[in-house]
């Protein structure tokens, strides 16, 4: 008999193969989702645990082998369920641990650190180490994965808290993007993972992060979420920093994060923030009878006509001060986006590794590299 279905449940429905009747099952889906079919009972397979149902209204007329184990229940007309116990209880208790995910993961977000459910850590601390690599400090926290404790990572962070912090969204699986913004809250590098792209190219990993870091450091965390989602987007003009409150976007600006349009200090410069149907009103305030249709022309045009009382009503007529985000550090924000995207791909290597989820490209190099830098 198998392990993970009733007895029962094999044995009744087994004798109501053939009868013609119209069972309702309920079976797991993809996951812990579940889902209801209808169906008559061709044939139970003890000995290899399926099922085979002639489907009798989705599907209706088609004959389907499944595997019995994911059955929860089966229902004929006028009766009660039968349970198939094994079933249920293997799916509330993946629903457990989902919940204790979920929860875990609410506290690693709130800066809880790790996650004290041992069924969800996934690594162990192992110790400091002392690493090599030219340029960054040399303290490094060990992790090493608990099935395969040659798996290890040593990595640069604030402190074991905050290296314990970053660990946990790693156990967890959180969303890599929630796990770029811990690293970045925890100052968090690894070494080996930055020596392994730069195997591959020289010019990796340029970014200044060590002053980068101090750059963001205490930044409130939706504000930092905002700017990184920003800078990763693309985004350079921004035009809902009221989704995210006063104190955040004030907090963006006084590190230099942000930056917003002034008074232009040129007619020029007011006349490029005008839209065109502005244009065309101030050249008739000016009485031009302007032909003219592309921006560049009209602007000319309004230029040879510009006086300073014209440029009062033009002050009225400009768009809303812009609004742009700025990278750290001197750097282009096409550069601090390219090493955001360098940082949140070795986030994603490292899971690879720990988890020997599938094999890396080049792992022998990298398994080198975990106990040299």
């Amino acid at each position: 008999m198998h392990r993970d279905i009733d007895v029962d449940f094999l044995k009744i429905l087994s004798a109501l193969a053939g009868s013609g009747v119209e069972m309702a099952f309920e079976r797991r889906g993809e996951d812990t989702t579940t889902y209801p079919l209808h169906g008559e009972i061709v044939a139970v397979d003890e000995s290899d645990g399926t099922i085979q149902i002639r489907r009798t209204r989705t599907h209706a007329g088609e004959v389907h082998t499944m595997g019995l184990r994911y059955f929860l229940s089966a229902t004929a007309p006028n009766c009660d369920p039968l349970i198939n116990s094994l079933a249920q209880a293997r799916l509330q208790a993946e629903l457990q641990k989902r919940i204790d995910r979920e929860t875990a993961i609410e506290e690693v977000k709130a800066s809880a650190g790790a996650s004290h459910i041992p069924s969800l850590t996934q690594s162990r601390f192992q110790g400091r180490a002392t690493g090599t690599m030219a340029g960054y400090p040399a303290s490094r926290y060990v992790f090493a994965d608990k099935v395969d404790p040659t798996r290890t990572v040593g990595i640069i962070a604030r402190s074991m808290a905050d290296a314990t912090h970053f660990m946990a969204s790693q156990d967890l699986f959180m969303t890599l993007d929630e796990s770029l913004q811990i690293a970045i809250t925890c100052h968090v590098l690894w070494p080996a993972g930055i020596a392994y792209a730069q195997v591959k190219n020289p010019e990796a990993w340029r970014a200044p992060w060590q002053e980068i870091f101090k750059v963001l450091d205490g930044l409130p965390a939706k504000a930092l979420t905002f700017y990184l989602q920003k800078v990763r987007s693309g985004s350079r003009s921004i035009s809902d920093t009221g989704a995210i409150g006063t104190a955040a976007i004030q907090s963006l600006a006084a590190r230099g994060l942000l930056h917003t349009e002034g008074r232009p200090a040129s007619y020029e410069e007011t006349i490029e923030r005008i839209p065109v149907a502005g244009l065309k009103e101030l050249l008739r305030a000016a009485g031009a009878k302007s032909k003219m249709q592309t921006r560049l022309l009209l602007e000319a045009e309004l230029l040879s006509v510009m006086t300073s009382e014209l440029h009062q009503k033009a002050l009225q007529l400009m768009r809303a001060p812009k609004t742009a985000v700025r990278a750290p550090c001197g750097l282009s924000i096409d550069e601090f986006a390219h090493a955001l995207k360098e940082m949140r791909d070795s986030i994603f290597i490292m899971r690879q590794w720990l988890r020997a989820t599938f094999a890396l490209d080049r792992e022998d190099d990298l398994r080198a590299l975990t106990s040299r830098v």
